[in-house]
């Protein structure tokens, strides 16, 4: 969360940090304060810590939120399964509303995802000629995932070479372990050719110049 604030900041957005009591919870009048201060678009707040178990009164932080326009998103990986959630009395909104906007925007992000995702496989291809290969299916796959081999080169080493580009080598899950992966090895996949592999995502905010920088700088590091 903290990551995604920074990013945000990085791109122009105010983000404010809203102090905690010291058992680490939110109060709702110094919310108030916070979003009253500034026009506020989103507050974001976990609803169990993962470090000190303590619990925050969301409903009565969303009905703040919710007084002032602000959408109210909290992060509840760490309460579920473990104390009651009941989405509606939490009054909590951020999931649905970005739920509804991906919706109404898949047809189009779909379309302009899948082109952008061809263009930097046929610019590596053309700066590679021969030593690409495509990773699982050629039709039937997430318009913005990329995952290619390019023969002589490690993922990780091409990774390392390129600090510019954030990338990975497999899931989420398996990334910082340096084996080939699972999912690679039962396609059937040489163990050579899955370490040679790189995931690279594109997202909606993904462009066509920055496309083809990256299969550059893929390509000079791969070289």
């Amino acid at each position: 969360m903290l990551r995604s604030c920074e990013s945000l900041r990085a791109d122009g957005f105010t983000v404010t940090r809203v102090p905690v009591d010291p058992h680490g919870r939110v109060d709702p009048d110094v919310l108030r304060a916070a979003v009253q201060e500034r026009e506020t678009a989103l507050v974001s707040i976990a609803y169990g810590n993962s470090e000190t178990g303590t619990l925050q009164p969301i409903a009565e932080l969303a009905a703040v939120a919710h007084e002032s326009g602000a959408l109210f998103h909290t992060d509840a990986a760490q309460a579920a399964g473990k104390v009651p959630l009941d989405v509606s009395a939490l009054d909590v909104s951020a999931l649905g509303r970005a739920a509804e906007l991906a919706r109404l925007e898949l047809p189009g992000s779909a379309v302009r995802l899948a082109a952008l995702r061809d263009l930097l496989h046929a610019e590596l291809e053309a700066r590679l000629p021969g030593r690409v290969h495509l990773n699982g299916h050629p039709a039937e796959r997430l318009p913005g995932t990329l995952n290619v081999s390019i023969d002589g080169v490690g993922g990780r080493a091409l990774l390392a070479a390129v600090p510019g580009i954030a990338a990975a080598t497999g899931s989420a899950c398996h990334e910082g372990v340096d084996v080939p992966s699972p999912v690679l090895l039962a396609m059937g996949l040489p163990a050579g050719r899955a370490s040679e592999a790189v995931r690279l995502s594109l997202g909606r905010w993904s462009t066509e110049r920055e496309v083809r920088q990256a299969a550059r700088l893929i390509a000079e590091a791969a070289a």
